[in-house]
């Protein structure tokens, strides 16, 4: 594989050695995936500097909705730490250090189009899109605590008054 940190094509170095007739790996949200162990491969060759880069463009898109109310949804699913079961399914070539995550099955019941079934029936989370949906509950936290400081100024500015009066 190519270090691809500075040729300015736009690939992923990944994406830059796969040949034209190679076999394309099924595709999640519209992204050419490639197999962790291929990804893993390069990582631990140190000859891939990987970007992921998606079309974002509004010309590429319809239907378009504003994503509200996500702090409550976010609320519902645990951030944890915890080992794959590498010998039980080392078919699927995880990763032997200790992974942080989600669990696919909150994920599913909040936010039902970031969660897919894989070629065996087994659940995977799309992490890149989860990302979106932090930054909203990020920007709902945000509002909150402006609202939370105008009321706290307000009401400062009561007492003041009232502290004055007497």
């Amino acid at each position: 594989m190519q270090d691809n940190k500075n040729n300015g094509n736009n690939k992923t170095s990944t994406e830059a050695s796969t040949e034209p007739t190679a076999k394309k790996e099924y595709k999640f949200g519209g992204i050419q995936e490639f197999s962790l162990e291929k990804i893993e491969e390069a990582i631990l060759e140190d000859s891939v500097y990987l970007d992921v880069f998606a079309g974002s463009d509004l010309a590429f898109k319809e239907n378009i909705r504003p994503l509200e109310n996500v702090l409550n949804a976010v609320s519902k699913l645990n951030c944890i730490s915890y080992d794959y079961k590498t010998s039980e399914f080392s078919h699927k070539n995880f990763p032997e250090s200790r992974q942080v995550g989600v669990i696919a099955q909150e994920v599913k019941s909040t936010f039902p189009e970031l969660v897919r079934l894989d070629q065996e029936g087994d659940l995977q989370v799309n992490y890149s899109q989860l990302s979106t949906i932090a930054l909203q509950a990020v920007k709902e936290l945000s509002a909150m605590l402006e609202q939370s400081n105008q009321r706290i100024a307000k009401l400062e500015a009561e007492i003041e008054k009232l502290t004055n009066a007497h």
